[in-house]
């Protein structure tokens, strides 16, 4: 509206017979400016403005729900491994019983082959103890008569 009201007044001071068609003319060209050109006003700013602001939502929004999604599979994730890491846990345990008795069965039958030599060697010895004894204890047959 300054532009045309500083184009009227210029228009007024030179005067002349034109001046109508010059004046519509120019209220013409100011209109179709401002029509066609939205962005050069107030309003037009304002809605452009909007319309961005709209779009940077329409991003936010996407980017949240992508967040979500996101999240959701992260706590699946979280939940299958929480179920691998009981079992896991369980088969290390039954491995390192498995183990253990490994372990115990080859010392037991160390100490088992030590008891079998130990009631071996007590036999043989008590064993020969006793025939000395025997042999000691055993008259010897009269020979004259």
């Amino acid at each position: 509206l300054e532009e045309y009201r500083r184009s009227v007044t210029a228009q007024l001071r030179t005067g002349g017979a034109s001046r109508t068609i010059d004046m519509t003319r120019n209220l013409r060209q100011l209109l179709l400016q401002y029509n066609e050109g939205s962005s050069s006003t107030k309003v037009g700013k304002v809605e452009q403005e909007l319309e961005d602001v709209t779009e940077i939502m329409r991003d936010n929004l996407g980017k949240v729900m992508e967040r979500g999604e996101r999240i959701e599979s992260l706590l699946s994730k979280t939940s299958l491994l929480n179920e691998e890491t009981g079992s896991f846990r369980s088969g290390a345990k039954r491995y390192n019983n498995q183990l253990w008795w490994r372990d115990q069965r080859g010392r037991m039958m160390c100490w088992l082959l030590l008891l079998i030599a130990a009631v071996l060697l007590s036999l043989y010895l008590w064993n020969l103890y006793h025939r000395k004894a025997a042999a000691v204890a055993t008259p010897l047959p009269d020979v004259g008569g």
